[in-house]
C-alpha cells in the first residue's frame, strides 16, 4: 500500500496533480478548447468546387475519316514539332485515333499556364493542316472549365 500512497503523491504534486485536484478547471478547459475547435470549423471558408490547376493543356484535332497513322503523320507531328520549343511545357505525349488526334502538354511546375496556353494557341494557329482538318482545339485541363471528362463518339456516316 506505502507504493501506491507513494504514487498518488507524486501524481499530486506535479503538473498532472494540479489538473487532478482541480477537475472542475480541467473539464472548463477542455469544454473550451472543444468550443473553439467547433468555431474555428464553422469559419472555415469552404467551396463545393474549389479551383484546381492541374498544370496541363489539351490539343485535339479533328480529321473526319482519317486513319491513325495519316493522323499522325498529317497532324500530330505538325502540331508536336509547333510546340516542342515553347518555354514552360515538361513532357508532350500524343494519341492518333481514327479521326482525331490529342496533343497533351505538361507544364512545368513554376510554369505561368496563361501565359503558355497564349504561346501554346499562337503557334498552333501558324500549323498548316490539310484543308478538310478542322481547327485544332487548344483548352487547359482544370477544374474551372467544369468539364472532368470528354467524349468523342464518332462513326460511319
Amino acid at each position: 500500500m506505502n507504493n501506491i500512497q507513494q504514487t498518488y503523491d507524486r501524481l499530486e504534486s506535479g503538473f498532472f496533480g494540479f489538473w487532478v485536484k482541480n477537475w472542475r478547471i480541467s473539464f472548463l478547459v477542455m469544454a473550451l478548447i472543444a468550443g473553439l475547435g467547433a468555431v474555428s470549423l464553422m469559419a472555415i471558408p469552404k467551396e463545393s468546387s474549389p479551383t484546381i490547376k492541374f498544370g496541363i493543356i489539351q490539343i485535339t484535332t479533328i480529321y473526319p475519316g482519317v486513319n491513325p497513322v495519316d493522323m499522325d503523320s498529317l497532324v500530330t507531328e505538325e502540331i508536336e514539332a509547333a510546340v516542342k520549343d515553347i518555354s514552360g511545357i515538361d513532357k508532350i505525349d500524343s494519341t492518333s485515333q481514327v479521326g482525331v488526334a490529342f496533343t497533351t502538354l505538361t507544364l512545368d511546375n513554376d510554369a505561368d499556364t496563361r501565359e503558355v496556353l497564349t504561346d501554346v494557341k499562337a503557334e498552333v494557329d501558324k500549323v498548316r493542316l490539310p484543308s478538310d482538318a478542322e481547327d485544332p482545339n487548344v483548352s487547359e485541363i482544370s477544374t474551372d472549365n467544369e468539364l472532368m471528362f470528354q467524349m468523342l463518339l464518332y462513326g460511319d456516316r
